[in-house]
């Protein structure tokens, strides 16, 4: 009996060095020390403060410490930290070109690394506290949709990432404000830099405008194409008698006669 129970004791303690559960739900793994040099020497912190910024994702602490990152998926994406008053308070920038994501436990951070899945805790003052390898389980991939989610909720209020574009923040992939609500209905905005999002919406609206003119027209050239060649077996002719060429007809009339060959002429 006290043999079965040395062995279970082995087992569990084994299990407990290799594989971690932590307090945010995700399953992670311990890395090798140089492993965890090497990420750890990826990430640098600072106090100097930076503008503000559009973001991708956020997290709120228990004690509403807004965690925001931004340039995510470029080149080193960037968390920047504010208290409840919109405060900064300082930032950890990561050496990847890869998406990140933050979220907290209790006063301490986690960055999460998508390209290498490392998970890697920090405090406020810029020391790493560990370095984890995220494991790909069933209960993981659950975990990410609750990283993903644009609500988090802290005691009785719940915050809101937004665009704070209305309709036009269609057509944007970033956040531009943080609001916060009660359970009285009562809002208040803790965070805005919707007028960045304003600038890049107006440069989008136009490339989304080219990219569905494109595709329409690609549309009616192929129907007209069809159209073309029906007519021609019934009437001898791409066009019926009193048909009014548009834009698209010329098109296709310029691409046809492109296509047609030259004209061999006999020598003398």
């Amino acid at each position: 009996m006290k043999r079965h129970m040395f062995l279970f004791f082995i087992i569990a303690l084994i299990l407990l060095m290799q594989l971690s559960t932590l307090a945010i739900a995700f399953e992670t793994e311990s890395v090798s020390v140089n492993e965890a040099k090497r990420v750890e020497n990826r990430i640098s912190y600072s106090t100097h403060n930076a503008k503000k910024r559009p973001f991708s994702n956020f997290d709120v602490s228990d004690k509403g410490m807004i965690a925001l990152v931004s340039d995510s998926g470029t080149v080193n994406p960037v968390v920047y930290v504010y208290d409840r008053g919109g405060k900064f308070q300082y930032k950890y920038t990561v050496d990847t070109d890869g998406v990140i994501y933050a979220e907290w436990e209790g006063e301490d951070l986690w960055i999460y690394i998508v390209r290498g899945d490392h998970a890697v805790l920090v405090d406020n003052k810029g020391t790493v506290l560990k370095v984890e390898s995220i494991l790909n389980t069933p209960n993981n991939t659950s975990h990410w949709s609750e990283v993903w989610k644009k609500k988090k909720s802290v005691g009785d209020e719940t915050y809101i990432a937004k665009t704070g574009l209305g309709v036009l923040g269609l057509v944007v992939n970033e956040y531009g404000q943080i609001v916060v609500g009660d359970t009285g209905g009562k809002t208040e905005v803790l965070y805005d830099v919707s007028s960045a999002l304003w600038k890049k919406a107006l440069l989008t609206i136009p490339l989304i405008a080219l990219l569905v003119f494109v595709v329409v027209s690609v549309i009616i050239l192929v129907v007209k194409n069809a159209t073309r060649y029906q007519n021609k077996l019934r009437f001898g002719s791409p066009y019926r008698e009193g048909y009014k060429k548009n834009f698209y007809d010329r098109i296709l009339d310029a691409l046809e006669k492109k296509e047609e060959p030259p004209n061999d002429e006999e020598g003398f």
